[in-house]
């Protein structure tokens, strides 16, 4: 019961209780004066008893376990050997299928075998003779053809070799020329480490002089700097210049090498085939990029050479203005800071031509790393070409054992063929069919159990459900729960099970199992949720019979138990029950009992009984059920 419910139904009981309370006045009053009247109630005894909240739930016993019997086979019954009732073993049989016809049908499956593996065995015989006798001719005498190919094959494989052996020297070439490269790199930090350096002492030096040219026309020394500036970085950039023109002119170079290789192995390839115009078209059109090539060299060449001259032109112009600004400051006395400046400059500018020096060297070694690939790209060449010849003597030989060998495949062929035909693998899985129908025909029971539906007859073929065969040791009851209790009940807990063919007894079932999906009612529109009860012991139940069930969700036992209304709120909004206890007051026509308010606290609660408890219960007490309320003291007599 809901505790909106409870405080509802309480504060009525109160209300009511303050007229039950006067009447009681009244009485009292009455027995104070010695009147005889008193109230009469209902009074039940105090017992302590087992609390149980329960959901309700109905369903029919059935197998937990139960098959179906199927035949296989479609021949006729010949034996039935139980009926409905029966309890039979796993394996025990059922019932007997008429095999004559299958018998027959095995006979003759069997001959059939039999016959056509004595005519495939003397085909083998004769194929396995004509492909003895042409192997012993073959390894009898020396095939000029075989040992030809052979030759051929060897010395491709020794060029192979050859070409591999070159492949690996390139290559080793490459990794030497690399470590080279790698030398120049190294010697290029080095160098621009010592130009670092040494423009630090350019720095310092040219703050030196810039202290000591103060109060000298400034402005001409200035434009001395700027111009050498302006020079010097012009220079530079022409530097750089020529360093791209040197590696475009190297590029230019390097293909020109790789066409002209490729228009001389055109040319080896023309001279091996002259007939080949194919191999004339890819010649000219080699040396069309051999000329091409030549003349992209020659202009960057110029070029190259071009940009050097100019290079040469403004370092000379350097040179001129450096000069002319050290005979400017030799005649305004600061020449000692500006030949310190002049040393500091020289050394920065013949360590930045050093680090440039470096650099153009590690670009030049490209060059060399060009030919090393170059090299190694022939010698690949090389090799590839090697590999393809002795692929091709291979194919050669191959062709040629083929040939030799192809009469030898014909009588392997004819003795596989033969030995095909002898197959009687098909015959036999067929065969085996048949005798699987055999020991079909032998109805066998699947489980231990009852057979609760016999549906083959005798003398008509097996067809669909013969027997239904059902463990009735192993029982359980399908039911359903309501929409509003599904959300109290989890499974595995324990069921009381009752049924109305056997009265008075009780079974112990557990939940075992709760859908997760709840089902419409077409008609009323509730929602259910299907439940299996699984029954351990289920004694003298039967498959079948009706059940009532109460899913106990929570159970005390030995506990004081009573209705609800016959708890009562006091004021203080505490709880209390009524009891009846002999009058003991000894005034003369006094009634037999009095009202006695017991103070209470409440435990568990189920929709018509709550638990009480007190120090002042005692077992057999008389206590009032209704909802009746009583002055303490009230005289009563008992019903």
């Amino acid at each position: 019961m809901a505790t909106a419910e409870k405080t509802r139904k309480k504060k009525k009981l109160m209300i009511g209780g303050v007229v039950l309370l006067v009447v009681a006045a009244v009485v009292f009053a009455t027995f104070g004066k010695g009147g005889s009247a008193a109230l009469t109630v209902r009074a039940i005894p105090l017992e302590r008893q087992t609390l149980s909240n329960t959901v309700s739930a109905t369903g029919a016993v059935e197998s937990s376990e139960d098959h179906k019997v199927y035949s296989t086979v479609t021949s006729p019954v010949k034996e039935i050997n139980v009926k409905v009732g029966d309890r039979v073993e796993a394996g025990q049989v059922l019932a007997q299928l008429d095999t004559e016809t299958l018998e027959l049908n095995i006979a003759q499956s069997e001959a059939t075998i039999n016959q056509s593996k004595n005519v495939a065995y003397q085909q083998i015989k004769q194929a396995q003779k004509n492909l003895d006798n042409a192997k012993k001719t073959l390894e009898a005498g020396l095939n000029s053809s075989a040992i030809s190919a052979e030759s051929g094959v060897n010395s491709a494989e020794i060029n192979k070799e050859n070409a591999a052996l070159s492949l690996r020297t390139a290559e080793d070439n490459q990794e030497a020329t690399e470590d080279m490269v790698g030398s120049y790199r190294d010697a290029y930090y080095d160098a621009r480490s010592d130009y670092q350096s040494a423009k630090a002492q350019y720095e310092k030096a040219k703050k030196a002089y810039d202290n000591s040219v103060k109060g000298t026309n400034s402005a001409v020394l200035e434009s001395f700097n700027r111009q050498i500036k302006d020079a010097q970085a012009g220079y530079q950039d022409q530097l750089k210049n020529v360093a791209v023109l040197l590696r475009e002119m190297q590029s230019c170079e390097r293909d020109l090498n790789v066409r002209t290789i490729e228009a001389d192995n055109a040319q080896k390839a023309v001279d091996a085939d002259p007939d080949n115009t194919e191999l004339k078209k890819l010649l000219d059109e080699a040396l069309e990029d051999v000329a091409k090539a030549q003349e992209n060299f020659i202009t960057a060449e110029e070029e190259y050479k071009a940009a050097d001259n100019i290079a040469e032109n403004m370092q000379l112009e350097i040179i001129d203005l450096k000069s002319q600004m050290a005979e400017y400051e030799q005649n305004f006395g600061i020449t000692e800071a500006a030949k310190a400046l002049e040393a500091a400059t020289q050394v920065k500018d013949a360590a930045e031509a050093a680090m440039l020096s470096a650099q153009s060297r590690l670009e030049s070694t490209r060059t060399q790393i060009d030919q090393a690939d170059m090299a190694l790209d022939q010698a690949e060449l090389g090799k590839k070409s090697a590999d393809t010849s002795y692929e091709t003597s291979l194919k050669q030989q191959q062709a040629t054992l083929e040939g030799i060998n192809q009469q030898i495949e014909s009588y392997e062929d004819a003795l596989t063929s033969s030995r095909i035909q002898a197959d009687t693998t098909a015959q036999e899985i067929s065969l085996q069919l048949l005798y699987k129908q055999l020991e079909d025909s032998t109805i066998t029971s699947p489980i231990t159990g009852v057979v609760t539906a016999v549906n083959a007859e005798e003398g008509v073929p097996a067809n669909g459900v013969m027997f239904v065969i059902e463990d009735v040791e192993q029982l359980e009851i399908s039911t359903s729960i309501k929409e509003y209790d599904v959300t109290t009940v989890k499974e595995g807990m324990p069921v009381v099970i009752r049924t109305d063919a056997i009265d008075g007894e009780e079974f112990e079932g557990v939940l075992s199992e709760i859908a997760p999906t709840g089902v419409k009612n077409a008609s009323g529109g509730a929602v259910t949720f299907a439940a299996k009860v699984t029954i351990p012991k289920p004694g003298a139940l039967r498959v079948g019979m009706n059940t009532r069930m109460d899913i106990v969700l929570e159970e005390k036992e030995n506990v004081f138990r009573v209705p609800f209304d016959a708890v009562h709120t006091a004021e203080d909004e505490s709880f209390y029950i009524t009891a009846v206890v002999p009058n003991e007051s000894g005034e003369k026509n006094a009634a037999p009992f009095v009202t006695k308010n017991i103070p209470v606290t409440t435990g568990m609660e189920t929709d018509f009984y709550v638990e009480i408890l007190s120090d002042e219960l005692e077992e057999g007490m008389q206590i009032i059920p209704s909802g009746d309320v009583y002055a303490e003291g009230t005289p009563v007599q008992v019903m």
